[in-house]
């Protein structure tokens, strides 16, 4: 509330749990990370066989706009981000998306089930948001800003097995120099 800046990468919340605090930090910036998963269901735009590591292209906002470079984030087990719109221009946030699904994507709430494809059960996602900015411009005219990731494992050093080799959910595609 004093212009700080804030960078949260949280995975979504399957158990459902209630977090009130943490959801109110959110709802300062109008966001809300649903419960669920997002699985691609576009092969180019997953990890080979994984489709809960959703591999999309960044977008030139404030964050990367300095880069001359193509940016790809691979995030595992992602969640979607939502802004409530009604309320943005009352809480004075602007947003801009950093990363988005295709809209092939799907949303899975019971993570028991084993199929990579979508199911019955499972609810579209379609083009949903999973890494935004969200800048808050206060009463004495300054600003803060959120960069939220639904997702935290993409930062870590999280062994994913492809093709015979070992790697780390950091090193894949750019997502060390996202961080």
């Amino acid at each position: 509330k004093k212009g700080g800046e804030l960078l949260l990468m949280c995975g979504p919340n399957i158990t459902n749990a209630t977090l009130t605090n943490f959801q109110l930090v959110l709802d300062e910036y109008g966001v809300t990370i649903e419960n669920g998963v997002v699985f691609e269901g576009s092969n180019s735009n997953m990890l080979s066989g994984y489709p809960d590591f959703i591999i999309e292209e960044v977008n030139n906002t404030s964050l990367t706009n300095n880069l001359n470079m193509t940016l790809n984030l691979c995030l595992p087990d992602a969640g979607k981000i939502t802004f409530n719109e009604d309320k943005l221009e009352e809480l004075g946030v602007e947003y801009e998306t950093l990363a988005t699904t295709t809209e092939d994507a799907f949303l899975r709430t019971n993570l028991n089930q084993n199929s990579v494809l979508r199911t019955a059960e499972d609810s579209e996602a379609g083009e949903c948001t999973v890494a935004a900015i969200a800048t808050k411009t206060l009463e004495d005219g300054s600003t803060s800003k959120l960069v939220i990731y639904s997702n935290e494992l993409f930062a870590m050093d999280m062994q994913v097995q492809i093709n015979g080799y070992t790697m780390y959910t950091i090193d894949l595609y750019n997502n060390k120099d996202l961080i």
